[in-house]
């Protein structure tokens, strides 16, 4: 059970972590069910392998959003039932739309105030273990909102905040705020003012982004806006100092080392440089904007000559840049390690079958050289040996019958009934006796 933030000053220095998947998802909440998620978002542990159960004071609730009047304490239930009863939808991939609630279950304490919530289980992916593609911001940016619709935007602003523009079309943006049924904002007009004036106000007065929008049309009709976000000064809640950041953020987004190397080799980039790079971008899009730098180097005629300049350009604007040709290349070459790894696999098994042939064939060749210098009374004792071990094997018995008659036929030992095999002739000498000679050899 995880210990909720006491105050209010406590809880806003918390962060809310959640994947970018589950930050586009269509859902519609209330200004106060929007912000007990996100509270509860913030309770949840970086190192967390599962989904845990959190427990909420209806006083720390008033707390944390600053809520005076005693009516919330009777609101809470209502609160709670109306979230078990929301659904969201979580677009997983272009054929897959993931339909669940917020919460498996919530349990309200009657007489003590506590309200116990967890998660639904369908969300762990996108809230456990990200790391990549993923949102991170204080939850006190947030807290202080007063329109949902303010809270949405800036959860998707702030996700392309190191892009520095994002366009959405009108349907796309209603969409996810779940109003697209809604009349009165077939006008345009009604949208921008309720909806994008307000939460424009309030991201540059409360917040640490602000941003700018263009109208876009299609023929006489407003389609498309496009944000361009900035980081808010005036606001600013985020740490200074590379150190500061590493201090108080307890999971920062590392580029894996082959990562590392490339963008050192690549661009000349200092082990500091990269470091801040990475606080920023998650490391798909450096790979992304690498990658498309090292394809127009090495496949296409055009020579890049600032690599670095295309190397930021594509971070800020990864839409400009088609990534197919990349991922094909990718791929191309995924498939030649992969075929290169079986490869070396291959003669790595090929050398060691040669060793352990090689190793049985100075084996043998030790035996025969000793059984070529045994004397008489050695080699009949040494004959004598294999026929009893012969005749107590049952695996051997087809060839003990085969000696057998062969002696009685002959009017011979089995002894010299087992030299002059047929047997012996074709599995040789030293391959039918090799098991017993080797016990007479010292390697």
């Amino acid at each position: 059970m995880l210990k909720i933030q006491k105050t209010q000053k406590q809880a806003v220095n918390q962060l809310v972590v959640k994947s970018n998947t589950l930050n586009k998802a269509r859902y519609s909440l209330t200004k106060t069910e929007q912000k007990l998620v996100l509270i509860l978002l913030a309770m949840i542990e970086k190192d967390d392998g599962e989904l845990k159960t959190h427990k909420i004071s209806v006083k720390t609730f008033k707390e944390i959003l600053g809520i005076k009047n005693d009516a919330t304490y009777a609101e809470m239930r209502k609160i709670t039932k109306n979230l078990m009863s929301k659904v969201l939808e979580i677009w997983e991939d272009q054929e897959t739309v993931l339909q669940t609630h917020w919460f498996s279950h919530s349990r309200y304490y009657e007489g003590k105030g506590v309200v116990e919530f967890a998660f639904s289980e369908a969300l762990k992916p996108h809230l456990l273990n990200l790391k990549q593609c993923f949102i991170r911001y204080k939850l006190g940016n947030v807290l202080k909102l007063n329109s949902h619709y303010s809270i949405r935007i800036y959860e998707l602003l702030k996700q392309h905040e190191t892009m520095g523009k994002r366009n959405f079309s009108l349907e796309e943006l209603k969409f996810m705020f779940g109003v697209e049924k809604e009349k009165s904002y077939d006008l345009f007009a009604n949208f921008k003012n309720r909806i994008i004036f307000p939460a424009q106000k309030e991201l540059k007065e409360k917040t640490d982004i602000q941003f700018e929008f263009i109208e876009h049309k299609t023929g006489r009709k407003i389609t498309d806006l496009e944000f361009m976000v900035r980081e808010n000064k005036q606001t600013k809640t985020e740490f200074t100092t590379l150190e500061e950041v590493k201090k108080k953020i307890n999971e920062p987004s590392t580029p894996p080392t082959d990562l590392k190397n490339s963008l050192r080799d690549t661009f000349n980039f200092s082990d500091d440089q990269i470091d801040q790079l990475a606080l920023k971008h998650a490391p798909e899009a450096l790979k992304n904007a690498l990658d498309v730098v090292l394809y127009n180097q090495q496949e296409t005629l055009t020579k890049v000559k600032k690599p670095k300049n295309l190397f930021y350009d594509c971070l800020k604007n990864p839409d400009k840049y088609d990534l197919f040709p990349v991922e094909d290349k990718r791929k191309q070459e995924q498939k030649e390690e992969e075929e290169r790894q079986a490869e070396e696999k291959r003669l790595k098994l090929e050398e060691k079958q040669q060793e352990q042939e090689g190793e049985k064939t100075k084996i043998k060749q030790q035996a025969i050289d000793f059984y070529i210098d045994l004397n008489p009374e050695e080699y009949k004792q040494i004959l004598k040996e294999v026929v009893a071990e012969m005749k107590a094997d049952k695996t051997q018995s087809f060839i003990f019958t085969q000696l057998q008659r062969l002696a009685q036929k002959e009017k011979i030992s089995i002894e010299e009934a087992l030299e002059r095999s047929l047997f012996t002739k074709h599995l040789g000498r030293e391959k039918l006796w090799r098991e017993k000679l080797e016990g007479n050899v010292m390697f």
